[in-house]
């Protein structure tokens, strides 16, 4: 483990070394008036990507990282029998039956086809009352206008208000 932090360590070191130098050459592009040229950034950019991936290389390959990562692994193991566990004993002691697949299967086939049955003897149905000849005058809508057009007018029952008014 001694290693491991004395890699750290150099990885550590290598990338304040970039953020130092980087800000020392800002500082004294600002204090020479000059900007900052691409080249220079380039530079910067590739010295900073270089130092990172160091630094995360040396982390990755450490006895750190690797015991972390066994005891994630472990940990999401033993969580994923605990849930199987669960589930497992929750099905048992259910209310429902153990269920065969193929029962179930055979019991919606039997269903569809009771339904497609069902739609058949509807269609028919529906195609006998279609075939129907319609009885003429009634249920149309001009038959409807018609009869009302000819009915007589009804007395309003506001004179008959207005009499027991005058009383």
């Amino acid at each position: 483990m001694a290693q491991s932090d004395d890699s750290s360590v150099s990885g550590a070191e290598s990338f304040s070394g970039f953020w130092q130098e980087m800000a020392g050459s800002a500082a004294d592009a600002a204090r020479a008036g000059q900007q900052i040229s691409s080249e220079m950034l380039g530079q910067m950019r590739q010295t900073f990507v270089e130092s990172l991936r160091k630094y995360m290389d040396e982390y990755v390959r450490s006895g750190q990282f690797s015991q972390m990562m066994q005891n994630v692994l472990t940990q999401a193991v033993t969580f994923r029998g605990q849930m199987t566990d669960f589930l497992t004993s929750a099905m048992k002691t259910s209310i429902l039956p153990e269920v065969d697949p193929e029962r179930v299967g055979d019991v919606v086939r039997k269903v569809e086809q009771r339904v497609a049955d069902r739609f058949d003897e509807l269609a028919e149905r529906i195609g006998k009352l279609e075939a129907r000849p319609k009885p003429a005058g009634k249920g149309s809508k001009k038959s409807k206008v018609k009869a009302k057009a000819a009915r007589p007018a009804k007395s309003k029952p506001a004179a008959k208000k207005s009499k027991k008014r005058g009383r």
